[in-house]
C-alpha cells in the first residue's frame, strides 16, 4: 500500500516542479508519499495530510520527525471527505495528491477541482487497481475497481482536467486543472 520508492522519487519531482505554497494528501498510511511531497514545496511551505486510521499516526509522526520537513507537515486526523466539505477557501492548493478510499475518489476529485488553484496538478494513485480498473473491462471484480475504472474514463474527457494516466506500478493519473 506505500508508495514505491520510484513513485515516491516521481512525486518528489512532480512536487519540485509545481513548487506548491501549499499542498495536500488525501491518505496518508505511513506517511512516506507525505514526505515526497514536500521535497517541493515552496519555501515556508507546507502540506495538509488526511488520515482516518489513528493506528498510523505514531509511525508516521516518528517517521516525519527524523526528517527536515517535519514543521511543515500538518496531520489532519479524521475522514477526509468531513475535512475537504468544510474546506472554503477555493483555490487554495496547487497540488493535490489522492490516495485514499478508492471508492470515494471521485467525491475527492470533485473536491481538488474546487480546492486546486488554475494550473494546478492533481495526482491519483491506484487508477488501474491492479488492472481491474482499466476501463477496457467488460466485468469488474469490486467496488473499487468499478469506481476507478468509471473515474479514468471520465477524467479522459473531462473539459475541466488535462489528463494523462501513467503505467507507474498501480497506476497514476496526472491532471492539471483548466483555468475555471
Amino acid at each position: 500500500m506505500v508508495s514505491g520508492a520510484h513513485q515516491g522519487r516521481l512525486l518528489a519531482l512532480l512536487s519540485k516542479l509545481v513548487r506548491p505554497q501549499r499542498a495536500l494528501e488525501i491518505g496518508t498510511f505511513t506517511g512516506y508519499g507525505t514526505l515526497c511531497l514536500a521535497e517541493g514545496l515552496a519555501e515556508g511551505g507546507t502540506i495538509d495530510t488526511i488520515e482516518p486510521n489513528d493506528e498510523l499516526y505514531a509511525l508516521q509522526r516518528e517517521f516525519w520527525g527524523r526528517s527536515d520537513y517535519s514543521e511543515r507537515i500538518n496531520l489532519l486526523a479524521g475522514k477526509a471527505l468531513p475535512f475537504l466539505e468544510g474546506m472554503e477557501v477555493d483555490g487554495r492548493y496547487e497540488l493535490v495528491f489522492v490516495d485514499g478510499d478508492k471508492t470515494k475518489t471521485p467525491d475527492y476529485v470533485e473536491h481538488a477541482w474546487r480546492l486546486l488553484s488554475d494550473g494546478g496538478l492533481l495526482i491519483v494513485d491506484n487508477v488501474w487497481w491492479g488492472g481491474a480498473g482499466d476501463p477496457r473491462n467488460s466485468e469488474f471484480p469490486s467496488d473499487e475497481a468499478r469506481v476507478l475504472a468509471h473515474l479514468n474514463t471520465q477524467l479522459q474527457s473531462d473539459p475541466r482536467w488535462e489528463t494523462v494516466v501513467l503505467p507507474l506500478r498501480d497506476g497514476l493519473t496526472l491532471c492539471r486543472k483548466i483555468s475555471a
